[in-house]
């Protein structure tokens, strides 16, 4: 019988994608997480609890939140950006 047949929770992504980013940002402090207005839905959230000084809100805005990544050079010390995407499907 698998772990998922007898019950068992498994992970979400949402969950998964934070504690990743977290772990990341505790090895490099150049890691910065940008979303666009979804950081419950996206994991965000709790890397923004951790980091503040390193998470970027651009609002309802999906494009300003792809623009901003690749300008990461503006970004003090060389940040390594990571965004997040909510979908509605």
């Amino acid at each position: 019988m698998t772990p998922c047949a007898r019950g068992a929770q498994t992970g979400s992504y949402t969950n998964f994608f934070a504690d990743a980013l977290i772990a990341e940002a505790e090895l490099d402090a150049r890691v910065v997480g940008i979303h666009a207005a979804m950081g419950g839905g996206t994991g965000m959230n709790r890397f923004e609890k951790r980091f503040f000084e390193r998470t970027f809100d651009v609002g309802i805005a999906e494009q300003a939140r792809a623009r901003a990544r690749p300008k990461r050079r503006a970004l003090p010390g060389g940040a390594r950006p990571s965004t997040s995407l909510h979908c509605f499907l």
